[in-house]
Order: structure tokens, then sequence, then C-alpha cells
């Protein structure tokens, strides 16, 4: 691989649009670029938008193409373990069901404060543990810094700027390989979807002492830098259905999503098509008034159960479902 400076690729990605000197230094205007949102409970950041424009602020927009360009020129590059399955083009929710949907016994924890707890100092460890792979130069060590200030808010990865899912399934790969090796040979599938932690096995004994060793295996990985959330670790078996990360797994196998998702979506259809005002009012209340979730749903469906969707197909007509499949304008 041929290294290259980060101040030419830079130059070459923007055209001179930008300048390589603003992108060190914007962290000092950071704060006037974002906004802190709450949607069903969870903390996210948004840019900032005009409201008169209905689109990002000059400053908002630049802030996020910088964030783009970190994201598809470095961080793309850095290890993910292959058994994490969140935001990845190449596996999905559906990928991650079917490495389960033939065992019997389920063992499922997460993170607690997931991203809170990725801290500058973590994301530079792992910036060096992938140097070899990165497609810069040495001197790119000399603007870490830099791009830590640039991709963390308050000292912690934020949810919702563009680079922080990415960097997200990286800053774990030595606990994935870690827990990854201590599975294979208790005849255990693991799997990794952010913060939520998804073991099955055939054998329930493989099972019962995971509440311990996950939390040593995190431990000698990342000392005291992550937990457990008690409240969401839990044993389940396949004798009616298994639930999680909103995925069905029936006993006979079969793979769909968890019925109120199902129900959200038919009623939000039969809205639509009945009834624009209370379409409205469904939207805002189950959706944040968001088009784009409410579309982003059906294609999440979509990609587990298509059997659902021929259902709606059937219900509602082709016309309707391809709308929210493909976009869909009030």
């Amino acid at each position: 691989m041929h290294k290259k400076n980060l101040q030419d690729v830079f130059n070459s990605y923007f055209h001179d649009i930008y300048q390589f000197q603003d992108f060190l230094t914007t962290t000092s205007r950071i704060n006037e670029n974002f906004k802190i949102n709450k949607f069903q409970n969870h903390s996210f950041i948004s840019y900032i938008k005009d409201i008169e424009k209905n689109a990002l602020t000059n400053e908002s927009m630049k802030l996020k193409k910088y964030h783009i360009f970190l994201k598809n020129t470095l961080f793309k590059y850095m290890k993910v373990h292959k058994n994490v399955y969140s935001y990845r083009h190449d596996k999905s929710i559906y990928d991650l069901a079917k490495l389960h949907h033939g065992n019997h016994n389920f063992f499922k924890t997460d993170i607690k404060g997931f991203f809170r707890h990725i801290t500058p100092v973590l994301i530079l460890n792992t910036l060096h543990d992938n140097i070899s792979k990165l497609p810069f130069d040495d001197e790119i060590v000399n603007y870490f810094n830099n791009i830590i200030d640039l991709v963390t808010v308050d000292a912690f990865l934020p949810a919702g700027y563009v680079t922080s899912p990415g960097i997200s399934n990286a800053v774990l790969y030595n606990f994935d390989e870690a827990m990854t090796d201590y599975c294979l040979k208790h005849d255990i599938c693991y799997s990794r979807y952010s913060d939520d932690l998804i073991f099955s096995s055939n054998d329930y004994r493989g099972l019962e002492k995971l509440p311990q060793i996950v939390p040593d295996i995190l431990e000698l990985c990342f000392p005291k830098s992550f937990q457990l959330n008690q409240l969401k670790t839990m044993f389940f078996d396949k004798t009616n259905k298994v639930t999680f990360l909103g995925i069905c797994i029936l006993p006979n196998g079969h793979i769909t999503v968890d019925a109120h998702i199902k129900e959200n979506i038919r009623q939000l259809l039969y809205y639509y098509s009945h009834d624009k005002e209370k379409f409205s009012k469904l939207l805002e209340k189950r959706f944040n008034n968001s088009l784009a979730k409410a579309y982003g749903s059906l294609n999440y469906v979509n990609d587990i159960d298509k059997q659902f969707i021929a259902k709606l197909r059937k219900k509602y007509g082709n016309y309707i479902v391809d709308k929210f499949l493909h976009g869909v304008k009030q």
C-alpha cells in the first residue's frame, strides 16, 4: 500500500474548497455546530440546521463533511472483528440472527453507557493499534489528537456523528478477539451489535459462566473502562420465541421482527391510506415526526422478513409499500 500524507489527501479530496489549517482548528468552534437531541430516552447529537432553509448551516455542513472525510479515508481502514454486525455494509442484523437461529439456549447482555465510555485515550490506542493498516505515512500520528478532538464531544464518543459507528466497532477489537477465542473453546456462538453482546449454544452449561467471564475479559482488555448493564443481562431459550435487537427467532427457526414493530408498520400504512391526520399523529408519536425513520423502519423489516412484506403488499398494494421502501413525501 502506497502511504500518503494526510494534508495531500485532504487537499485532493476537497479540491481546495476547504483549507487544511481550518480542518485542524475546527474544534475551537465545534460546540456551535451540533445540538443534543433525545429520542425514546436516548441522547444523540445532530448537526445544526438553518430552520428557514431546512438545511444544515454552512459551518455544521463543513463539520459533517470533515467527518465524512475521516470516515472514508481513515476510520474505515481500522480492524473490525468478523463477529461484529453493527453499522456494516457487508453484514446485517439478519446475518447476526442467522448465526444464532440454530441454537436453543441464549445469553444476552450489553455494555452500560457504551458510547460515553469510549474516551479519547481509547480512540488514540485504537488508532495506534491500526497504524499499519492506515493508508497514511508516519506523519499521521502528529494529527491524531486533532482528529480525536474533531470526533469527540466533552471527552467521549457521541452518538450521532457519522464517524462514531465505525469507531465504536473498531475500539473493542481486542475484546471481540478474546471473547471469540473463549467461545470457540466452549462451543458458543458470539456476536456483538454495537453495545449488545449475544451468545448462544445448544448446551446451556457452556453459557452458565458467561456472567462472570464476560466482565472479566472486558476488564482484562480495557481496565476500568466498561461495565455490563445488569438490568439487561439475562438467559433465555427457544421454548417459545427468542427476541433481541427487535428480531424474533421462532421455535421453528424462522427469523422475523418483533410484534410491536410489525404493528407500527401496519398502522402506519393503514393511516397513510385512510386517515392522513392519524398518520401524522402516529408519525410524531412513534417516529419522532421523521418520515426517514418511518420508511427506514419498513426497509429494516424488509431486510429481515420478506414474507411479512409480501403480506403487506397483498393487503395495502405494491404502490403504497414501495412508496415507503423507496422514500415517501406527504
